[in-house]
């Protein structure tokens, strides 16, 4: 309830807000968007673009994506919000959730992003793609290809009434399989399976 955002439509400002939420270390792999920002910023030119990292931002691999920004001078497009108590307002605010972890189990991040009615572009991964169905409710790229992501990114970009139509169908199926109660649910019939099992 805290995250779901029933009338939220993206894309609808000047500036399109990315958001990754998680702990800034190797395993969510966030050097992945930032290599992908670097391509459509410095490459593309693309202007009208900002990426927020939120998560703890202590540690060498944080220091290594500081590193990235600024070889890449994209300081002013890739901002660092630290650990945040205020996601579900920080989702309101944003167009499109990447989630690029290598291992996610359930994927809470992915869940509350969708619910909130950002478009999920997430890795191919684990959790990630039991969760987001490719170009149904969301859009997974190859993890740990960066190339693949910005694909993905683009296409978002170039066909945003498409992408509108992917985080309206991810809100629905988000509140649909996963939340508190649906989650109950199953398990309690999982569990009943066993039982008959025995």
């Amino acid at each position: 309830k805290e995250f779901y955002l029933p009338q939220k439509s993206i894309l609808e400002n000047n500036k399109i807000i990315f958001i990754c939420v998680g702990a800034i270390t190797h395993y969510k792999g966030q050097h992945q968007i930032v290599e992908a920002f670097n391509v459509l910023c410095n490459h593309d030119k693309v202007q009208n673009i900002e990426l927020w990292l939120v998560g703890s931002d202590k540690g060498g691999y944080a220091e290594t994506l500081r590193g990235m920004i600024s070889k890449y001078d994209l300081s002013d497009r890739i901002k660092f919000l630290g650990r945040r108590q205020d996601v579900a307002e920080l989702y309101k605010q944003a167009d499109i959730a990447c989630v690029c972890s290598k291992s996610e189990a359930f994927g809470r991040i992915t869940v509350e992003a969708m619910m909130a009615g950002n478009l999920v572009i997430g890795a191919d991964t684990a959790g990630t793609k039991e969760i987001v169905e490719d170009g149904i409710d969301g859009l997974l790229f190859k993890y740990g290809d960066s190339e693949s992501l910005y694909e993905k990114i683009v296409f978002a970009l170039k066909n945003k009434e498409k992408a509108k139509e992917l985080a309206s169908h991810g809100r629905q199926t988000a509140i649909e399989k996963f939340t508190a109660e649906k989650n109950a649910e199953e398990i309690y019939k999982l569990y009943q399976e066993i039982w008959k099992r025995k």
